[in-house]
C-alpha cells in the first residue's frame, strides 16, 4: 500500500447549529467545507475535497463525524468517512481524527485505505488540514 501525505485548504460553504437545552453551551453542528488538496502523490494532488461534518459539542469540545468526497483531476471520485475529537477556542477550532476510504469510481473502483488528519480553523470560514495514511488500488 502506498503511504501518502497531503494538505488541504478550504472554506466553509454551509453551517448550521442547534442549541440543546439540557446543558449550558450544548450544540449540534453541521457544516460543509470545500477546497483543494495538495500531495506528492499524483493520485491525490489537486483533488477537490468536500467534507460534511456533524458535531456534538458541550462547552466547545466534543465529537465530530462525517463523510468526504474527492473529485480527482482525471474525473474519477473517491468517498469515505471520518471520526474526530473537536475543541473550540473562540472562532477557532482544532479537529483530530481518523479517515477511511469507502468507495471510488473509475481508476479508484475498489479502493481501500485510511489514516489520520489534523485540521484547524483560524476564523469562521477558513479550514487548514494535514493528513496522512495509505491506500490500495485493486490490481496494482
Amino acid at each position: 500500500m502506498p503511504t501518502i501525505t497531503g494538505r488541504f485548504s478550504g472554506a466553509v460553504t454551509a453551517q448550521s447549529a442547534v442549541a440543546i437545552p439540557d446543558h449550558p453551551l450544548h450544540a449540534l453542528v453541521i457544516a460543509a467545507v470545500c477546497g483543494q488538496q495538495t500531495s506528492d502523490d499524483a493520485n491525490w494532488d489537486k483533488a477537490k475535497l468536500t467534507y460534511y461534518g456533524m458535531g456534538d459539542l458541550v462547552n466547545g469540545a466534543g465529537l465530530q463525524s462525517g463523510y468526504f468526497h474527492n473529485d480527482h483531476i482525471n474525473g474519477d471520485t473517491t468517498d469515505g468517512s471520518f471520526e474526530a475529537r473537536v475543541s473550540m477556542n473562540g472562532y477557532g477550532s482544532k479537529v483530530e481524527g481518523t479517515w477511511t476510504l469507502t468507495s471510488g469510481t473509475g481508476k479508484y473502483s475498489g479502493i481501500t485505505g485510511g489514516g489520520t488528519f489534523q485540521a484547524r480553523s483560524i476564523n469562521p470560514i477558513t479550514v487548514d488540514m494535514t493528513w496522512d495514511g495509505e491506500y490500495n488500488l485493486p490490481g496494482t
